[in-house]
């Protein structure tokens, strides 16, 4: 799994989000490099692939010859669009993560409540439960995202965060073959009532049967640091 925004190139291997509130200067590339990233999930740019025909997908849909799933960023909510400078103009910062793509990789999402694992977060499992609640107690096919304080005390600190579209990728969207047209799907992260002047490290975690966690290594997750000054 990835992220952005990334730091500038003079500082790429820093994990660091750090900006100033209410400083245009200190947001600007954090916000400049957001709406850089999620150009081709604009409808201008959708407009511009021609040959290509992009549906609304759902568990059951068997795409055919010449179609893809659609993913526009007029399904992110909140703070996190670009006309909302991706919250950053309001103490609620925006991240997009995106899964790294794996050519052929087919996600295997869990098939019932009683597979989820026990490390999982109890916020991600209760809104699991929800979700099949909501779904006439069908589970979603889902690569399910978290993202927490990576120690109690950054815990502390983080606030409220909202997910959307969802809080994980639809498994529709892969595997991934590398096909004219193909959008990869993203989950926009927003950090509500953060602590301010604080380091906070923050990790972000992929839950499915296949994908393995392996903080040492670095496997199944992305970690970064914010500080909002």
């Amino acid at each position: 799994m990835g992220y952005r925004p990334l730091p500038k190139e003079d500082n790429i291997e820093s994990s660091l989000i750090w900006y100033k509130n209410g400083d245009v200067d200190s947001m600007s590339h954090w916000v400049d490099s957001l709406t850089e990233f999620m150009k081709p999930y604009t409808d201008e740019a959708t407009k511009e692939r021609k040959g290509t025909k992009y549906v609304v997908c759902s568990d059951t849909t068997e795409l055919k010859e010449g179609e893809e799933c659609q993913f526009t960023d007029m399904w992110l909510e909140g703070n996190c669009t670009s006309a909302q400078s991706w919250g950053y103009a309001s103490e609620s910062p925006c991240i997009i993560l995106k899964m790294n793509k794996m050519f052929g990789w087919v996600p295997e999402p869990y098939e019932t409540i009683a597979e989820l694992p026990e490390d999982m977060p109890e916020s991600l499992k209760t809104h699991i439960s929800d979700q099949v609640a909501a779904s006439s107690n069908v589970m979603p096919k889902r690569i399910w995202v978290s993202c927490v304080g990576e120690n109690p005390s950054d815990e502390e600190y983080l606030g409220d965060l909202k997910y959307s579209p969802w809080q994980g990728f639809p498994s529709y969207y892969f595997p991934f073959k590398n096909t004219p047209g193909y959008t990869a799907p993203v989950v926009a992260v927003e950090f509500q009532n953060t602590k301010p002047n604080v380091l906070i490290n923050v990790e972000c975690r992929a839950w499915a049967k296949n994908i393995k966690y392996d903080r040492g290594n670095r496997f199944g997750l992305v970690s970064f640091q914010l500080i909002i000054d």
